[in-house]
């Protein structure tokens, strides 16, 4: 198992100048490490994104979507019903509340 602590390990072994194999023979017989985690560990380094998913922009695009069709339905029905003012929206909106109550009684 790669540990942050073989990261730093590593990290400070390549900066003072010894070589990959030699920081690997190290961690295996000095440190106990198994090759496999090493080499993950190097793999790591190597490419950190690597192990990320990559970053989707669902989210904002099904936001944008819905936002549009909202626009687009209000749109469309401020026009089908020649709706131009908020006093048009108020006779609009109770007129429709009246005819779901009217649909609940039948």
């Amino acid at each position: 198992m790669v540990t942050p602590e073989m990261f730093s390990y590593i990290d400070r072994e390549l900066k003072s100048g010894k070589n990959r194999d030699q920081i690997k023979l190290s961690l295996i017989q000095g440190g106990g490490w198994k090759g496999s985690d090493v080499d993950e560990a190097f793999a790591r380094l190597d490419h950190p994104h690597a192990t990320k998913p990559p970053r989707t922009h669902s989210s904002g695009i099904t936001f944008i979507f819905l936002l549009v069709l909202i626009v687009a339905a209000a749109y469309f029905i401020m026009q089908r019903y020649n709706i131009h003012s908020l006093q048009d929206v108020k006779t609009f909106a109770l007129a429709l509340v009246a005819r779901l109550k009217g649909l609940q009684g039948m």
